[in-house]
């Protein structure tokens, strides 16, 4: 890019305070979860299921009494939280919400045998999982709301299912079924009126869906051959159907996939050597780069970590820019990669550079480079905009998003 159109563009931006950096921060909630505005997480602290509030750098925690507990879901604003007990006295599971209004209520679905809440929608009306089904002890997938209670829904021809994740207004979920032909991803829709299930990929026999983007155009989790032997990343699109990503990563031969941005352009999971899910590596998949491993991804954004290995990802905001998970020594941790992208576009770290630009423009036409932050830089929904290249000059100036 010659020198004058270069200074043509940067007379556009307007210098400011200094962009917002990149954070890392340790949490003491082992995380399952966060809303999606990127401001609670939930999970646990000991036997007690606990949340963490960013805004107040406080910990609160949710008690059954008498009950180990943890939670595992939240609403989109963090303002309903929901969970189970890990055991009780008689090994069957137990499930609660959580307002401040309310305080912890559990649920009772009358005629089970335990209840496991897994998801919630994310304007916190339902919530979903699984009950063990009396005489059968086979799991069955329900919904369950403050207004109407339970409704199982349909096991769409499958002898067991488990409801995984749930749409923003809580009518349409994703999750697994169960039957002869193996386990498969089923799809919940029109109120639950009806089940679907998504075929399984040549050369495997199970596909278990963990994490939805909000529109069901993406359905993302893990794929298996048989049993307990070793997954591969599952990501399904409407656009792609089924899509199948074997390990790159030696010596870590299960990967699981769990929750994906609203974009659809960003997945967050964990890879490990074994299917009882111990400790591996934290991994990230970005459309148009592949899956690859998050502590590479976090290192190019600048992301200072302190020498800790990411070994999960749990969890990942509505707008892709904050991520909550454990590392390698279970440390609880959030990431927050800021408003917008940064000066130094393509990460190869030189900032603001010719080549910068130039992979901007590239990216906007389409072609995004591996390392390339988004073509959404304003990270407002809306992909190559006039406010997206606006915000790329005021950042490459030196100023805010």
């Amino acid at each position: 890019m010659n020198a004058a159109l270069r200074a043509a563009l940067l007379t556009t931006a307007v210098a400011s305070s200094a962009h917002a950096q990149p954070t890392f921060t340790l949490i003491p909630v082992i995380p399952e979860a966060i809303s999606a505005d990127g401001r609670v997480v939930v999970g646990a602290v000991g036997d007690y299921a606990a949340s963490y509030n960013r805004d107040t750098d406080t910990v609160s925690t949710y008690v059954l009494p008498g009950h180990r507990t943890r939670a595992t879901c939240v609403s989109g604003n963090g303002a309903v939280i929901a969970g189970i007990n890990v055991f009780n006295g008689v090994g069957l599971a137990r499930s609660w919400t959580w307002t401040h209004a309310t305080g912890v209520v559990e649920m009772v679905i009358p005629m089970t045998a335990g209840i496991r809440v897994s998801c919630i929608s994310r304007d916190g009306r339902c919530v979903g999982g699984i009950t063990n089904a009396p005489g059968t002890g086979f799991y069955h997938s329900f919904v369950w709301t403050q207004e109407q209670g339970a409704r199982m829904v349909p096991e769409g021809g499958n002898y067991a299912s488990w409801m995984h994740a749930l749409s923003p207004d809580g009518l349409k979920g994703v999750g697994s079924g169960s039957s002869g032909l193996g386990t498969r991803t089923a799809v919940w829709g029109s109120t639950y009126t009806w089940c679907s299930m998504i075929e399984t990929p040549p050369g495997y026999r199970n596909t278990v869906a963990e994490g939805m983007s909000p529109d069901l155009r993406t359905i993302v989790g893990s794929a298996g051959v048989s049993g307990n032997e070793a997954t591969a990343a599952f990501i399904w699109t409407a656009e792609d159907g089924t899509m199948v990503i074997p390990s790159p990563f030696p010596n870590l031969t299960n990967i699981e996939l769990n929750s994906v941005d609203d974009a659809r352009s960003i997945v967050g999971g964990i890879a490990s050597a074994s299917s009882s899910g111990a400790m591996g590596i934290g991994v990230i998949w970005c459309r148009g780069s592949g899956l690859m491993d998050a502590n590479e991804y976090f290192a190019v954004r600048g992301v200072p970590t302190f020498g800790m290995p990411i070994g999960s990802i749990n969890g990942i905001s509505a707008d892709g820019r904050v991520f909550t998970g454990r590392s390698t020594s279970l440390d609880g941790f959030i990431i927050d990669l800021g408003p917008c992208g940064t000066a130094d576009f393509d990460h190869d770290g030189a900032t603001g550079t010719d080549a910068d630009i130039e992979a901007f423009f590239s990216c906007l036409a389409g072609n995004c480079c591996p390392t390339c932050d988004s073509a959404d830089f304003n990270n407002d929904g809306d992909t190559g905009t006039d406010l997206d290249i606006e915000a790329f000059f005021r950042v490459l100036a030196g100023g805010n998003c």
